[in-house]
């Protein structure tokens, strides 16, 4: 008989570990608010900040920047020329795609003005055009590394921990569940076929048919019963005499019975003649 396997404790543990790391994940994801905003903020992330009337020239890198200011935008215009220190040069108007996109905890709201693409290190001019009977002391312009900007949010060790604990906890989560079921199943298919060996081997007393003295069949006849020939004495019982009014008679032998004298072998001869006359009466008879 198959022995009952061993339930691996590994699927249960794994899937505590995985519910244990996404609630830590979450948790510890919740509690990080000042990092992504050291991140997402561009008045704490901006690699260059421009204020109207301030100094206007900056270096910019290689790559794709992403402009933004606070507010809706309106009232001036925001332009970037190639510069060499002295005069403007052609404007730049070639844009790109970014991934990054201004967010803050303390709901200040940003408006893109643009993402351009910087073809080679330029010095660049940032020119704020006010609209007339607008007020544009306040304004200040953001300018942001895509790259840099993003790729600094994945590099946050805290940040990366948390993401780090949520996604192996979500992965551990199903694939230890997965685990429990496959075992469940492999367990119920041991104990269906451990029922069906027992039923097999050691039937039960209705299946063993047994002879009119209560003694079970012998060794040949359970096997004929196990091959599906039953033994029938339905046939062999109650079976009525072929003629209803006769009965049965049980013959009596009786006995000889032994006689006298006569019926004895005489003993006597010529030469030894019986004492008495009974030989003559046996004549005379």
């Amino acid at each position: 008989m198959q022995a009952a396997p061993d339930v691996s404790p590994w699927p249960k543990r794994l899937l505590i570990a995985g519910i244990a790391m996404s609630v830590m994940g979450l948790i510890l994801f919740l509690s990080l608010g000042d990092n992504f905003s050291k991140h997402l903020d561009p008045r704490e992330s901006a690699q260059h900040e421009i204020e109207f009337e301030g100094d206007s020239i900056v270096d910019l890198s290689k790559g794709c920047w992403v402009v933004h200011v606070i507010g809706d935008g309106e009232g001036y215009n925001v332009a970037l020329n190639e510069t060499d220190g002295w005069t403007h040069g052609k404007e730049i108007t070639k844009s790109c795609r970014a991934d990054y996109s201004a967010q803050s905890l303390d709901g200040t709201e940003f408006t893109k003005i643009g993402a351009y693409e910087i073809e080679e290190d330029l010095q660049i001019s940032v020119s704020i055009t006010c609209d007339v009977d607008e007020n544009c002391s306040d304004v200040v312009v953001y300018l942001n590394d895509d790259y840099l900007t993003t790729m600094s949010i994945f590099t946050d060790l805290p940040i990366l921990i948390s993401g780090t604990l949520c996604c192996l906890g979500f992965l551990l989560i199903p694939f230890g569940w997965m685990l429990i079921v496959i075992n469940r199943s492999r367990v119920a298919q041991v104990q269906l076929a451990q029922q069906q060996m027992i039923q097999t081997m050691e039937p039960n007393d209705e299946e063993i048919p047994y002879t009119d003295s209560q003694q079970m069949l012998t060794t040949d006849q359970i096997y004929q019963m196990m091959r599906g020939n039953l033994p029938d004495e339905s046939g062999q019982k109650n079976i009525p005499p072929p003629f209803v009014d006769v009965k049965e008679v049980t013959p009596v032998v009786q006995r000889k019975k032994t006689g006298g004298s006569a019926n004895k072998a005489l003993s006597h001869t010529s030469e030894k003649p019986p004492a008495d006359d009974s030989w003559r009466k046996w004549d005379e008879a």
